[in-house]
């Protein structure tokens, strides 16, 4: 935080240096220049902030990281960046109205070293690496203020100004690199860090909004006002803004713990550093505003003039920019939905200086909405996030088994008529030549047919369960799910559609890999089905197997729906008290979830699919499952319910913390 308030008064007093040596027209230009640039560092920042926070999750877990990968592809983004805005030059010149296409050309160049930056400034940050960080970040400062001065008196202006900074940040960037190169060299096993093009979007997506919303008044003046006027407005803002370091190096600090703590300790932590923030912004933004008639002409010169009152006015609107900064950094670093608002702020300013731009108060009054509402929906996003799924509300949790066996089987069923006993039996058969101890759990669905008697004399191997009312396929499963000794837990259903012979093949499976799932797939080469289904049947699955995918993209199988799947008991029981799904969707609640929390060795296996015209699914029922799929996926993704425990804490799951070793867990039955 020291460094970075170092390197906010180097860049003030280099903007000071060059102001003074270009003069209001050319530095108006140069302002513009400039938010081009800070345009150009937003993605970079949102790339920053994912990368420290994934990295101080798996330093909290004791992983070892190493970014080469990340930092390979970045560059590889930096070049087409470049190779693109060295072709948009001409078009930059024309739209900022500059007289040379040089500072353009400049422009392009500055990409390489601002990508070759990002993921060794994210590695060392999420190491808490501070101290190395801001040491090279004011280095780096104070060489970008030596060389503009000298590349300005050398005669290149505003391009001098412009390539200071490319070489200033390329120097940092190979300070950085080192830094961050050595120390995740040292440890063998080293994780590769990846970040997912969904992420990595969605980070870029919330960073550049904010940056764009806290420059969008100098683009406008420099469009829409005279060339000096423009000059002058940019020079007020540039020294308001100079107090937003103080956000920027106080949330930066707490990012990792934003990122890797609970929700409960990461929203005091929130609270704290929003009224840290306004304590260095209120103060911050007064003194400025009182002072404007002597400190501005003083620091950028005595033809930069801007009155009282429309600084006044732009302070109150920096103050709204400063907090939002803080919480877009909370949202990004805990995934969540509230990241992009300052959109909303671009878009208000747009609208507002189109219609009113008759001078720098028109301007400096449009900001006050622009970042009041992006800041009340930030703020919102966070409230409304109430935990609602999650263990400490009465759930059930999975119980050590009493009499532990290797593979439990559960059947849920309801008005199944009486092809049960004989399904049952088969399947006992077939589970008895597995070569492993298990145990059958049959679950009454409510059902009303009496089938619940046929089953009573089939022996110790198959247990019975009881719901008191119909409550839906995925309440039985839990109930079921709940009662299992099995190290493995995994359910078919009871309709005679899947043969029970398919189960030799996955114990196989389990026995091979020791996966943390196994899953049925009808898509899968090898699978056999006997019958054509209806159009309809085939058109809704279709549509359905579409409609997961649009919503979990990312999950590790295609094919959801097959009721025949296996599971890890861990990780059973790090899902099952988060799940909510009480009919068919329960099935893609627990593969989200899995997936989620960093379980992905699940393996998709051919399945024998015989249909005999039993199933329980009407078209009511495909119906509200589509529903119940739609609200899944926006509590999972668009609010962001489910309240998992972070990677690497004491509550995570398995597989995402490294002191969990697997082992096989299956034994022989002589």
């Amino acid at each position: 935080m020291v460094a970075l308030a170092v390197v906010g008064v180097g860049n003030l007093t280099f903007h000071v240096v060059v102001s003074r040596m270009l003069g209001p027209a050319a530095y108006g230009a140069f302002g513009s220049l400039l938010v081009l640039i800070t345009l150009m560092t937003v993605p970079a920042g949102g790339f920053q902030a994912l990368v420290t926070a994934r990295t101080a999750r798996l330093v909290q877990s004791g992983r070892p990281v190493d970014g080469r990968v990340l930092l390979g592809r970045a560059l590889t983004i930096g070049a087409l960046c470049t190779g693109a805005m060295l072709l948009a030059a001409p078009l930059v010149q024309r739209l900022l109205r500059l007289t040379s296409v040089w500072p353009a050309l400049c422009l392009a160049l500055y990409c390489v070293p601002l990508a070759a930056m990002v993921v060794p400034w994210g590695l060392l940050c999420g190491q808490g690496r501070f101290g190395t960080v801001g040491a090279v970040a004011v280095a780096s400062t104070v060489v970008r203020v030596g060389v503009a001065v000298l590349f300005i008196e050398a005669g290149l202006g505003v391009s001098g100004a412009v390539a200071a900074s490319v070489v200033a940040d390329s120097l940092q960037a190979s300070a950085l690199y080192r830094a961050s190169r050595r120390r995740a060299g040292e440890r063998a096993g080293a994780v590769s860090l990846r970040l997912g093009a969904r992420t990595a979007v969605g980070g870029v997506a919330a960073y550049s909004g904010l940056w764009l919303l806290t420059g969008v008044d100098t683009i406008a003046a420099r469009q829409l006002l005279d060339p000096v006027v423009a000059g002058r407005y940019s020079a007020a803002a540039t020294a308001l803004h100079a107090a937003l370091y103080g956000p920027h190096a106080i949330s930066m600090a707490v990012l990792p713990a934003f990122a890797a703590a609970d929700v409960a300790r990461a929203r005091r932590l929130l609270g704290r550093t929003l009224l840290g923030s306004a304590a260095v912004l209120v103060p911050a933004m007064i003194v400025l505003t009182v002072l404007s008639p002597w400190l501005v002409p003083l620091v950028f010169g005595s033809t930069f003039q801007v009155p009282v009152h429309v600084i006044a006015v732009m302070a109150g609107a920096t103050c709204g920019i400063g907090l939002l900064w803080v919480l877009v950094q909370y949202n990004i670093a805990r995934s969540g939905s509230g990241a992009g608002v300052a959109w909303l702020g671009v878009a208000v300013a747009a609208v507002g200086v189109a219609v009113w731009h008759t001078g720098p108060l028109a301007l400096a009054i449009v900001m006050l909405p622009a970042a009041a509402l992006p800041l009340a929906g930030a703020v919102w996003s966070v409230v409304r996030r109430t935990p609602s799924a999650t263990p400490d509300r009465g759930r059930r949790r999975l119980a050590e088994p009493e009499a532990p066996v290797d593979l439990t089987v559960v059947v849920p069923y309801y008005n199944p008529g009486p092809a049960l006993r004989a399904n049952l039996r088969h399947l006992r058969e077939e589970l008895s030549g597995c070569g492993v101890s298990f145990e059958i759990i049959a679950v009454d669905d409510g059902s009303t047919d009496g089938s619940a008697g046929s089953i009573s004399d089939l022996g110790p191997a198959v247990r019975r369960l009881a719901l008191p009312e119909h409550q839906g396929k995925g309440a039985a499963l839990r109930c079921g799910l709940l009662a299992g000794n099995g190290r493995y837990l995994g359910f078919i259903d009871a309709d005679g559609d899947l043969d029970p012979v398919l189960w030799r093949s996955f114990v196989r499976l389990i026995e091979l890999y020791e996966p943390d799932g196994v899953v049925g797939d009808k898509r899968h080469p090898l699978t056999m089905i006997d019958a054509d289904a209806s159009w309809t049947r085939n058109v809704c699955s279709a549509g359905y197997r579409l409609l997961v995918r649009l919503l979990f993209p990312s999950l590790p199988v295609r094919d959801t729906q097959v009721g025949l799947k296996v599971f890890r008991r861990q990780l059973i029981a790090d899902i099952l008290p988060y799940c909510e799904e009480r009919r068919f969707v329960l099935d893609v609640e627990i593969l989200a979830l899995a997936n989620r929390l960093g379980y992905r060795r699940i393996l998709a296996a051919p399945i024998s699919l015989y249909r005999v015209d039993r199933s329980t699914v009407t078209a009511r029922a495909v119906l509200r499952m589509f529903g119940d799929t739609l609200r899944l996926g926006w509590r999972l993704r668009v609010r962001a319910e489910y309240q998992l425990p972070a990677a690497g804490t004491a509550d995570a799951p398995a597989a995402a913390r490294p002191d969990v070793v697997y082992r096989p867990v299956l034994t022989e039955v002589p």
